[in-house]
């Protein structure tokens, strides 16, 4: 892979806590929610590091770690990076097929990549001129980038937490 410098903003994150019936179904709802508010294609949500334990007594655990993303321009996008980790346990009540809790945590991040291919773009002359652009000329745009970051992770998680709510109104 070709060397690249990468900068990455200041974390933004949020937190959301689900108790109540079948907390494993709702992480195909949290990527929906994701693909909906970023306006993104679902192929832009990556999914890595799925676990799911059995714990003796019945007891479930599950986490998975998501990262969706939105090109902004040639250099920069948006990065949400979403942790769901849960617990639950079998009941078998009709349609409730487990109980548990879900701890959802949205982490937004605007990043921006320069590659460095050539040994043009490696020169001390063009990392200052980069350097300069970076810190003058284009730092209006990003901050407009991480101002809109933070409103795609409010919106995720007020539409996660509204989900939730209306998932223990209606019981599971």
């Amino acid at each position: 892979m070709p060397p690249k410098l990468k900068i990455v903003s200041e974390p933004f994150f949020q937190r959301v806590v689900y108790e109540g019936a079948n907390p494993h179904l709702l992480v195909k709802e949290i990527r929906d929610r994701l693909a909906r508010v970023m306006t993104i294609s679902p192929t832009d949500i990556e999914e890595y590091d799925y676990q799911h334990k059995k714990l003796p007594g019945g007891k479930e655990e599950f986490s998975v770690y998501l990262e969706a993303y939105k090109k902004m321009d040639v250099f920069s996008r948006i990065v949400l990076a979403v942790t769901i980790s849960g617990e639950m346990v079998p009941v078998g009540k009709g349609e409730v097929e487990f109980e548990g809790t879900l701890d959802v945590f949205i982490n937004g991040t605007v990043e921006t990549i320069y590659k460095q291919e050539t040994a043009i773009q490696s020169s001390l002359l063009f990392t200052a001129f980069r350097s300069f652009y970076h810190k003058v000329l284009y730092n209006d745009v990003l901050e407009e980038y991480e101002e809109r970051m933070k409103k795609y992770v409010i919106r995720v998680t007020d539409e996660i937490r509204s989900f939730f709510n209306l998932m223990k109104r209606h019981g599971g």
